[in-house]
């Protein structure tokens, strides 16, 4: 359709490429009918989710996993299904991951020397000096 209105076909292509699909389409002969996709991979074998599957090998819950992948940007809601099934047409996307947001609360810094010998009005002296703490 981007073709027809007029689009050049470097920004078809891009925009192919953006949304996850295979750019390499478009050359060629459009009249002729795509060729047939190879069979789809099982969720559990899609190198994608391999990372997740270890997790779940491992003896983690699935709460656990499905924590993990929301941490990385990808949906959990596909651990819910059959893991034999094939994968959607639609790849994780790592790079939308949830990124922490910037702290903007100012903490003060500590610096302290330590003291050779304590003063005679702070506490620790007070705790030095006090008999009971000293059969504790």
């Amino acid at each position: 359709k981007m073709l027809k209105i007029g689009m050049p076909l470097p920004v078809v292509q891009h925009s192919m490429t953006r949304d996850g699909l295979d750019p390499t389409i478009l050359e060629g002969d459009h009249n002729k009918p795509v060729p047939e996709t190879p069979a789809a991979v099982p969720l559990k074998e899609d190198p994608a989710y391999t990372k997740y599957f270890k997790m779940l090998k491992l003896g983690l819950p699935l709460g656990a996993v499905k924590n993990a992948m929301e941490r990385d940007g990808v949906d959990s809601s596909v651990m819910d299904g059959d893991h034999n099934a094939p994968v959607s047409a639609k790849k994780p996307n790592f790079s939308s991951a949830k990124k922490k947001e910037k702290d903007t609360h100012r903490r003060t810094r500590l610096h302290w020397e330590t003291l050779g010998q304590v003063n005679s009005n702070s506490v620790w002296a007070a705790l030095a000096d006090d008999e009971e703490m000293e059969q504790i």
